[in-house]
């Protein structure tokens, strides 16, 4: 296969296989544990689950479109041999003590492994978060808190890739 160019993921290709690392499954696991009070069989998150559900399912299949995801992220991040990271979005639900919905983030990456896509990380942001700034600058409070998700997602796929004995796509 020829050398993508930097923004566009295997997941646009299709065709692609997902693991899934345990930090990732872990937080899934959350989510769908925390049950709608109104529908006691359905995890409140349900519609963001779902989502992140279709578009993996779509990466298996025909691909992404350059719309349903983001990548690479984490260019200003220190890091040696930092992995390509890409990301995708849901939506959640509003929650009146977080001032409105989350922002979820599903972070992966693309081990050296035949089409293999990995999920890395799932993280949140809250609507409190994301519309708070940092002392009198115009940072939104959040921002800190995704960098710190990428460089979770990034130290997991490099502790994931060592462990399955494979390389993996490097951010350059």
């Amino acid at each position: 296969m020829k050398k993508l160019d930097r923004s566009i993921s295997l997941a646009e290709v299709g065709f692609c296989f997902w693991h899934h690392t345990d930090p990732y499954k872990g937080v899934r696991a959350q989510l769908e544990a925390e049950l709608n009070p109104h529908d006691p069989d359905t995890p409140l998150e349900v519609d963001a689950l779902e989502f992140f559900d279709a578009l993996m399912d779509a990466a298996e299949n025909d691909g992404l479109t350059a719309n349903d995801y983001s990548a690479p992220i984490g260019d200003r991040i220190d890091m040696v041999n930092k992995p390509w990271i890409g990301e995708l979005k849901a939506t959640g639900l509003s929650r009146k003590d977080e001032g409105g919905p989350r922002e979820y983030r599903l972070y992966f990456a693309e081990p050296e492994l035949d089409a293999a896509l990995l999920a890395s990380f799932l993280g949140h942001k809250t609507h409190v978060e994301m519309n708070q700034t940092v002392g009198g600058s115009a940072t939104p409070r959040s921002s800190g808190k995704q960098t710190a998700h990428i460089t979770t997602a990034m130290t997991i796929t490099k502790r994931w890739c060592t462990h399955a004995g494979v390389l993996y796509r490097l951010l350059t």
